[in-house]
């Protein structure tokens, strides 16, 4: 094979000399990750969701640059700040987003300029690339820079914007993210004008509705999910300390209550019990919650069960939790029935009878 025709240098030129080809066959993607194991140093990678891989050659269809883009990250702070929109609509849009996850600049036909070049180039057909493919364009583009490598000049010379550091997770499996301690620049790219702005819009423009159809709805959790309240202080709620109920293990959002100053979680959870449905549900809360009261409502009007907890800071319950045979575990966990109010030893150990105040 005759050895390729240098590439030119002038910038003016370049780009006229670089043709964009679309890897549709598993031969062609075969050859791309066989080079980024080569010479990428991430080597290659297992695309998911909805992707589009570029080889781009010059006018002799030498292969000078390899790209590949994915699905969008779940979650990115900097990302959805930017764009502005809502955590639902962020589910409803994600797939008009994409993840430029590999970048490649084949080592031995890299000229000056040759990386913008491509970029602009690529990016030019991207959009209508996925609307034939996937019957959807993509607004917006990401990518994320290992600091300790490069700097990203490459993208802002294609007009890519920083928005700073991600905090260096990896998300491993669903709603499982692990510390990566490698903290990455994240930049991203309007494709299409107003991207932005649609993104955000109260309604999603026809031409782009056929994402939402691809979105399952979400819907009620399933009945065996149990309601898991607990109290944080956010982040950003300015010191309010907020208690939530969520489901697990598929964490479907139910709903939060403020803590009133001066008190503590217990009335707000007793109102925020009020607001969502619990029956059939089995509830858990912390040692906290271990009341006759709170443990009245949720079993007796809201026709849930509770799961408490009972710990040895609480001198009268574990003297109450005590065996038939006068042994007292340091830790109990207790499930008031709604049926027969008995209380159960959970993993298998004794039962226990539940300490009741009603009288007091």
């Amino acid at each position: 094979m005759p050895h390729p025709k240098p590439l030119p240098k002038e910038l003016a030129v370049l780009p006229r000399t670089l043709q964009v080809q679309a890897l549709d066959t598993a031969e062609l993607r075969d050859r791309a990750q066989a080079l980024l194991v080569e010479h990428h140093y991430l080597g290659g990678v297992q695309a998911v969701g909805e992707q589009v891989h570029y080889a781009v050659t010059d006018a002799r269809g030498g292969w000078v640059a390899v790209l590949i883009f994915a699905a969008a990250a779940w979650h990115l702070r900097p990302r959805d700040e930017w764009i502005g929109w809502t955590d639902e609509q962020r589910r409803q849009r994600l797939a008009l987003v994409t993840n430029n996850v590999r970048f490649l600049l084949l080592p031995d036909r890299t000229v000056p300029n040759l990386g913008s070049a491509v970029l602009s180039r690529a990016l030019a057909r991207l959009s209508d690339d996925w609307q034939a493919r996937y019957d959807h364009p993509v607004l917006v583009v990401e990518t994320f820079v290992d600091p300790e490598r490069f700097q990203g000049g490459v993208y802002r010379a294609s007009g890519w914007i920083e928005l700073g550091r991600t905090k260096g997770h990896g998300r491993i499996a669903r709603d499982y993210y692990e510390d990566l301690d490698r903290p990455k620049l994240l930049f991203v790219r309007e494709l299409v004008r107003n991207a932005r702005r649609n993104l955000q819009a109260e309604q999603i423009k026809p031409a782009l509705a056929a994402v939402k159809a691809k979105v399952p709805v979400r819907g009620d959790p399933p009945a065996e999910e149990i309601v898991v309240l607990d109290g944080k202080v956010p982040k950003h709620s300015g010191g309010l300390n907020v208690v939530s109920a969520v489901t697990a293990p598929n964490l479907y959002y139910l709903g939060s209550e403020v803590v009133a100053e001066k008190t503590n979680e217990i009335p707000a959870v007793r109102t925020l019990c009020q607001r969502i449905e619990l029956t059939g549900r089995l509830v858990s809360i912390d040692a906290l919650h271990t009341q006759t009261q709170t443990a009245r409502e949720i079993v007796m009007e809201h026709g849930g069960d509770i799961l408490m907890t009972v710990k040895g800071n609480q001198p009268t319950v574990p003297r109450e939790s005590v065996s038939r045979r006068g042994t007292k575990p340091p830790d109990t966990r207790c499930l008031l029935d709604a049926d027969n109010r008995r209380t159960i030893r959970l993993g298998g150990g004794p039962r226990h009878h539940c300490h009741d105040d009603s009288d007091k």
